[in-house]
């Protein structure tokens, strides 16, 4: 089985339909292409399925601090849902924008330096641990031979020229679905989701992910990120890239028939996403009051 990226330069190049045009555009370039194709397919996503949906739903852990106001936020960081303290899987507390309080209490997001801040400021007496609940952009692909493999982990490994980039943020893919493509033991294709990513000193990082992994792959593991669109809609971003090149180099003969076989594909597409986005967060209709809180308090006591 081959990875999305290597289909995707074969079905681009196959779309082009001109092998001298192919020949002169490399692996890098459309790579680039790709990436910006994923992010208008995205946003075209959200469009249609409402800014309510959980597309790109991620978690990740912020530590509070004894009068500390200022966070960071993740990369690739989209929209805020909320922040929860959890205790055995149940929620303690939460803090959602200040806009949802008639006080002004909660948390502003800056997003001119990608952090956030609290109002008021914690007033606690050991560091806290919260989760941050979030909306993430899409995040660049690549694939690699795994370096380690755990029941609900794997490391990271050095992509090929050809397999994009790994990005050694801390949290850049928590949310993201990661693909075991090739292994022993019968263990591939699998699918799971990125609980939490943590840079390691090797250079290398490490996922965390929300299932174990069955059955456990053996032998030589290889893995991907995968995109935003399901497999059986990925010629999309063949389609959209194989246009870009077309229009570059002038060749818009065939731009009609792409462009025709693109509709009909983005509509069923566009109707199996929204059919599959269930899960929404609650319409903010008014400022909450203090009615609204919850009994464990929707603003925590700092």
């Amino acid at each position: 089985m081959k990875s999305f990226l290597e289909r995707f330069y074969e079905g681009v190049r196959k779309e082009i339909g001109d092998p001298h045009a192919s020949a002169r555009v490399t692996d890098e370039e459309l790579l680039e292409d790709l990436h910006d194709t994923d992010a208008l397919v995205f946003d075209d996503l959200l469009k249609a399925t409402g800014q309510e949906s959980l597309l790109g739903y991620s978690e990740a852990t912020i530590t509070f601090r004894n009068g500390v106001g200022f966070y960071q936020l993740p990369d690739n960081f989209r929209q805020l849902l909320q922040i929860e303290r959890r205790q055995s899987g149940k929620i303690l507390d939460i803090l959602r924008s200040k806009t949802f309080y008639e006080d002004g209490t909660g948390v502003e997001i800056l997003t001119s330096t990608r952090g956030f801040r609290l109002f008021p400021a914690p007033s606690i007496t050991a560091d806290q641990e919260w989760i941050l609940c979030y909306l993430r952009s899409p995040g660049r692909l690549h694939y690699a031979r795994a370096g380690s493999i755990a029941s609900k982990g794997l490391s990271t490994g050095t992509p090929p020229a050809s397999g994009g980039e790994l990005i050694l943020l801390d949290d850049y893919y928590n949310g993201t679905e990661i693909r075991i493509y090739q292994a022993g033991n019968n263990a591939a294709p699998q699918v799971n989701t990125v609980t939490d990513f943590k840079r390691t000193s090797s250079g290398r990082g490490t996922f965390s992910l929300r299932y174990e992994w069955d059955p456990m792959p053996t032998g030589e593991i290889w893995y991907e990120t995968l995109p935003t669109v399901p497999r059986k809609y990925e010629s999309i971003y063949m389609l959209d890239v194989a246009m870009k090149v077309l229009e570059r180099r002038g060749k818009i003969e065939r731009l009609g028939s792409l462009i025709a076989r693109r509709r009909r594909l983005w509509g069923h597409c566009k109707q199996h996403v929204i059919s599959n986005v269930s899960d929404r967060p609650p319409q903010r209709t008014r400022p909450l009051q203090a009615k609204d809180y919850v009994a464990t308090g929707e603003i925590p006591a700092w």
